[in-house]
């Protein structure tokens, strides 16, 4: 038998153990959850050989997986996968005995990352997230790699004892303290939480104005020197919500704030004082019903990213240090305002609109400005003929984009592009350009389309979310034009096709050997994603080494 080169192995292995974990998501603090069909996957991997086996061993770890325990019969599950060395973090739910588990099986406890407090938990020094319904918390508790404790729904209130409790357990700064579904919350004891990070209060009750002791707010201001990131959402409270951003304005330690309040009215007025006193805050997200629009002005400095329901670009009177906004931009003044205060800075525009205002923006080539996104309907612009007014459109974009030399992605979230945009774009062949990304396109034209592909050099992703033409694509003329792609264009890494309404017929073989001897003949793409259930693409996809996970910033 001919044995290849480690490193073939090992970079055969490493593409293998991609697809592995492309489902898995990062937590928050820092695990990433795998599904067992993923664990089976690698299990099978290691059937090749032995010498497989020994090798692939020493390149791939475990760390920071998780697999989460929901009955008994998990466990032997879990057990299955420590023998083969699988050295995976156990999550536990609260539909499961811990202690009599751990005790059953004690060799686990080192791997225990996530679990529910238990009169009888023993010491797990590797947890890291501990959920607390009640009183039982106390000083015996040996739990020095925690980083996330969650207060949740059976307890009534948050004690000054069990603060205390968390500031002698948990060692470093980087605490995320959850307070969940706690009905009646009159305050938080006045404890100096030396450890806490970010502070998340999700759809509790309590009251943020009362005599004699100090609210939940207060307490934020004066104990809590370390926190970085509050969140406040869905809450019952006994006031106006004013009352938050007036308490929080003089705040000289938050960073991040965010309060989504769905069904809240607050005046917008509120807001720009807020922004006016406060020279700390970097990130403010808001969901609410902001009212009374009145002509206010903001000379924050300091703020980086807002997400805010309304724009508030044209409010700035000085300049600013905004890099992300999320909130659309569709008019005149806004575009002055960012002219005139954010030009420098900004990042990431959400734009409504694609006329004079947005090309001139584009034209001025702002330093920082390397992503928008439009969500203005094209329908607007008769994308269904060629008309004039579309033509000069396109024509007038492009011209800016020219001028441009620090964009880097475009992403149209519009429910309808016209394939006349797409071909425009590509038949571009911009330097800076790397990422395309539409949500629908009016059609597919398999004939003329590589073409277009064979004159862009530059672009490393597209994605097509949908197509929707008039009628079904046929098969076998789709899977030609994407061999023609990957034969013509030597630049993109990354194609995604997610929904391409083809015809579920089978691909003839002929067709098949063309994709395959183009996919091999290619050399830059590292992922592709067809939206083809059938004709043995998949297979010819997944047999080639060719990933079919498309990476979170191309959708």
């Amino acid at each position: 038998m001919v044995k290849l080169p480690h490193t073939i192995l090992k970079s055969i292995f490493k593409v293998l153990f991609f697809e592995i974990l492309k489902a898995s998501k990062r937590d928050s603090v820092g695990h990433r959850e795998i599904s067992l069909p993923y664990i089976q996957s690698y299990l099978r991997l290691g059937l090749v050989s032995h010498e497989w086996r020994s090798l692939v061993s020493q390149y791939v770890t475990f760390d920071n997986l998780t697999f989460t325990v929901y009955n008994q019969s998990y466990i032997d599950k879990v057990l299955n996968y420590h023998k083969n060395d699988i050295k995976l973090g156990i999550r536990f739910t609260a539909n499961i005995s811990q202690y009599q588990t751990l005790n059953k099986y004690p060799h686990l406890k080192p791997y225990v990352i996530e679990a529910n407090l238990d009169e009888h938990l023993p010491h797990l020094t590797n947890l890291s997230a501990l959920t607390i319904d009640n009183e039982m918390f106390d000083e015996t508790f040996n739990i020095p790699n925690l980083k996330k404790i969650t207060f949740f729904r059976h307890m009534d209130s948050i004690s000054f004892s069990i603060l205390s409790l968390v500031n002698t357990i948990v060692k470093d700064n980087s605490l995320t303290l959850t307070i969940s579904r706690v009905s009646n919350i009159t305050e938080i004891p006045a404890v100096p939480l030396q450890s806490l990070k970010k502070l998340i209060i999700f759809r509790c009750g309590f009251k943020l104005e009362q005599q004699n002791t100090p609210t939940i707010l207060q307490t934020i201001n004066s104990h809590y020197l370390t926190l970085k990131t509050l969140k406040i959402v869905d809450c019952d409270i006994n006031c106006s919500l004013q009352h938050i951003f007036v308490t929080l304005a003089p705040n000289q330690t938050l960073e991040s704030l965010e309060v989504s309040m769905l069904r809240s009215l607050l005046p917008l007025s509120v807001i720009t004082n807020f922004l006016n006193q406060n020279n700390k805050l970097r990130k403010l997200k808001l969901q609410m019903t902001l009212i009374d629009h009145s002509e206010f002005i903001i000379t924050n400095n300091t703020l980086e990213n807002i997400q805010c329901p309304i724009q508030l670009f044209s409010h700035w009177r000085s300049k600013s240090s905004i890099k992300v906004n999320t909130s659309p931009v569709d008019n005149p003044s806004m575009f002055n305002g960012i002219t005139l205060y954010h030009f420098s800075t900004i990042q990431y525009l959400n734009v409504n609109s694609l006329d004079s205002n947005i090309f001139k923006l584009i034209g001025l080539n702002p330093p920082s400005l390397e992503h928008i996104t439009f969500q203005f309907l094209f329908t607007s612009l008769e994308i269904y003929d060629n008309s004039t007014s579309t033509e000069m459109e396109l024509k007038n974009f492009t011209n800016a984009l020219t001028n441009n030399c620090n964009l880097t992605s475009l992403r149209f979230s519009s429910t309808l592009v016209p394939l006349s945009l797409v071909t425009s774009l590509l038949q571009l062949n911009h330097k800076y350009i790397k990422l395309l990304s539409f949500n629908n396109i009016t059609e597919w034209n398999s004939e003329e389309l590589p073409k277009y592909f064979g004159m862009n050099r530059y672009l490393h992703s597209l994605s097509i979310n949908s197509i929707i033409p008039n009628s079904s694509i046929s098969i076998n003329p789709f899977v030609i034009c994407i061999s023609k792609i990957l034969d013509t264009n030597d630049s993109l890494n990354f194609i995604n096709i997610s929904n391409s309404r083809v015809s579920p017929n089978n691909v003839t073989e002929l067709v098949q050997n063309q994709f395959e001897n183009s996919l091999k003949r290619n050399t830059s793409i590292k992922s592709l994603t067809l939206g083809i259930t059938s004709g043995g693409i998949s297979e010819i996809i997944q047999r080639n080494s060719i990933s079919t996970y498309s990476p979170h910033y191309m959708v």
